[in-house]
């Protein structure tokens, strides 16, 4: 009986439920495209770092992210280089160029890395890196690089009057932080940017196996200097993250369209159940006076929003999948369906069915069963 009454109000305005089913799967969908798109670009802001084996990382104070990390005296890297507790230590430096190629061309960003240092994590691309020794050659992210086309190794590109060759391929893709990427050995950088080698942007430590991350991070920052400091790899990776999400604009962006998305799904949702209620208060008040417990009643009108939320929820899935797989086949950006994702979605719809509830059933909670003999 209890189903059947639901089932009832809910097609007793048939025009009504599709109106709300096609908005709410509508919200559904908006609020998974923005929390897909605030992930990935969480994952796409942190890529770059994920590359490299490291458990600890050398810092300016004046570091904010990635892009924007300040310099590093080189004499802060030779005190940690001839610390027995590390057993290796690597420099990087990243900055932006033009490269060119024919009538196109466009910005990169390029890191210098020291080839002998083996610093990824990937063995195929410590392999590539060691090869690019003595030569004028580039690593090209396949996945990010598209104003010049595709690029295949043996390729030359321009930098001012440089003429640079590309020796290989990496698939990484970091559209969040420049349109292009790209990896040489760090004389090379140096060369072609014209950079003292007397000073660095991040340093990336790898520590002995038996050594724990916490200890050593606190005591070697007590060998450095104010000016720079020490992280774990977790507490990069965070800062980066928290940079993307409280700084720059589009983590806010990404976070406000998601609460707009909600909002507009609550107002859906709301607008729904109070109509059926409206619709079917008779049947409510009948329930009363044959003396069904509050629980009863209250638990129709739940039943009635967990289920329209639920139709929208589960609509808007397959047209996510659909539009995520989409974006990430034309743009690498890493946006795709998980079971993090899907339980975020799913429990934002049941505090939309929470709120909805609680709200409409005041008049429920209110009713008379005289009203039946009026």
């Amino acid at each position: 009986m209890f189903f059947r009454i639901v089932w009832k109000h809910l097609w007793h305005s048939k025009a009504s439920l599709w109106a709300s089913f096609l908005g709410l799967m509508g919200a559904f969908v908006l609020i998974s495209l923005q929390l897909g798109f605030l992930k990935a670009g969480k994952d796409n802001v942190t890529g770059l770092y994920r590359l490299f084996d490291f458990d600890l990382a050398l810092i300016s104070k004046n570091y904010l992210s990635f892009q924007r990390s300040g310099e590093i005296d080189a004499y802060r890297a030779i005190v940690l280089e001839h610390d027995q507790k590390i057993e290796r230590f690597m420099r990087l430096n990243a900055d932006g160029i033009d490269l060119k190629q024919g009538q196109q061309k466009g910005s990169c960003l390029l890191l210098g890395l020291d080839p002998q240092s083996n610093p990824f994590l990937d063995e195929q691309m410590n392999h590539q890196l060691a090869a690019l020794e003595g030569s004028r050659k580039l690593l090209i992210d396949s996945a990010s690089i598209n104003f010049l086309g595709k690029l295949k190794q043996g390729d030359l590109l321009n930098y001012l009057h440089h003429e640079i060759e590309v020796g290989g391929h990496f698939n990484l893709g970091l559209g969040l932080i420049a349109p292009a990427f790209a990896i040489t050995t760090d004389r090379n950088y140096a060369q072609l940017l014209q950079r003292d080698q007397r000073h660095f942007h991040v340093g990336l430590i790898r520590l002995h196996e038996s050594d724990s991350p916490q200890h050593a991070k606190a005591l070697l920052s007590a060998q450095l200097p104010e000016d720079v400091e020490i992280l774990t790899r977790a507490e990069l990776l965070e800062r980066e993250t928290t940079y993307f999400l409280e700084v720059k604009p589009i983590g806010i962006i990404f976070r406000f369209g998601a609460f707009v998305a909600f909002s507009a799904g609550l107002v859906m949702l709301h607008q729904m159940i109070s109509r059926q209620l409206s619709l079917n208060l008779s049947d409510f008040a009948l329930l009363k006076a044959l003396g069904h417990s509050p629980q009863n009643i209250y638990g129709i009108g739940f039943c009635e929003s967990l289920l329209a939320m639920t139709a929208g929820f589960s609509s808007s899935v397959f047209i996510c999948a659909f539009i995520f797989s989409q974006i990430q086949a034309l743009t690498s950006f890493p946006t795709a369906w998980n079971t993090q994702l899907l339980v975020e979605v799913y429990g934002l719809g049941l505090m939309m069915v929470f709120f909805t509830t609680c709200s409409s059933l005041k008049r429920v909670h209110q009713l008379d069963p005289a009203q039946l003999f009026r």
